[in-house]
């Protein structure tokens, strides 16, 4: 390197950047004290009150894998704002949204919508009998009919807070810990710890039971498939769920409504 330079910055392709991250880290080069700062610094005493750039310490093996992550994060990023602002043209230039008709016509859209999401191939009928044995109460008809186009996704989340759309799997999976809580008293018991509150909609005000289901996780937040409702509510309801309070209002009346409404918010460009 000149004298007068501490290092070159390089932009690279995709490969390019493996290739010489791969090579680097290889090395086993050794970093200088001052590399955290950003800047050279003939003694600590000479160290800028602040910095604003990734901690690199140590060997750079150690420290490149972490800032290699951090720009293909601010890179995927950057792609999703770009196609934001595509899409929110495309909005405004078509007017507003449609419902969808089916299910079918649903998912045909959201997977227009997030053309780079993976979502899973569907459930056998075998499969959802299966699951359908395990729970108890029978699934609805439309609940089944999506389930059939898709079971789940590869960390597939619908909304920003939606949570993953999980597979009939990882949906037993989640509910039998739940189920294995409660009966150990660890988990949506009778007591004043697990009473509901805000509840908005026709719910029945407890905080869980085995007749509903979690379709969705957000680190314990849930939309759940209501098999339980009161006289007033639906039977297959979406319900939104909080792990904090349990229930809070009802997301739509069934599965259909809530994937034609979904579409619909999508396409107006609430969720960008």
């Amino acid at each position: 390197m000149p004298p007068n330079k501490d290092g070159e910055v390089l932009e690279l392709t995709k490969a390019g950047l493996d290739r010489n991250v791969t090579e680097l880290a290889e090395s086993g080069v050794k970093l200088p004290w001052w590399w955290p700062l950003g800047v050279r610094c003939a003694s600590k005493k000479d160290s800028p009150g602040s910095i604003s750039v990734c901690s690199c310490n140590g060997l750079i093996q150690n420290s490149l894998p972490g800032l290699y992550q951090c720009v293909q994060q601010v890179q995927a990023y950057e792609r999703q704002r770009t196609q934001a602002r595509k899409q929110k043209r495309e909005i405004k230039k078509r007017g507003p949204a449609r419902p969808s008709k089916s299910i079918a016509e649903s998912w045909e859209r959201i997977r227009a919508f997030y053309p780079d999401q993976i979502l899973n191939p569907g459930a056998t009928p075998a499969a959802i009998a299966a699951f359908e044995e395990a729970i108890g109460p029978a699934l609805p008809d439309d609940f089944k009919e999506s389930f059939r186009l898709h079971d789940g996704g590869d960390n597939f989340w619908f909304t920003q807070t939606s949570g993953e759309f999980l597979s009939l799997a990882g949906i037993l999976k989640q509910w039998k810990r739940y189920r294995q809580a409660q009966r150990k008293g660890e988990y949506a018991t009778d007591t004043e710890d697990w009473e509901t509150s805000d509840i908005e909609g026709p719910i029945k005000p407890i905080f869980w039971n085995t007749k509903r289901i979690p379709v969705t996780d957000n680190s314990g937040d849930h939309w759940t498939l209501d098999l339980d409702p009161p006289e007033d509510g639906a039977y297959g309801q979406v319900l939104d769920h909080s792990h904090e309070v349990g229930p809070t209002q009802v997301l739509a009346r069934s599965w259909t409504e809530l994937l034609s409404q979904l579409v619909v918010d999508l396409e107006n460009g609430k969720h960008l």
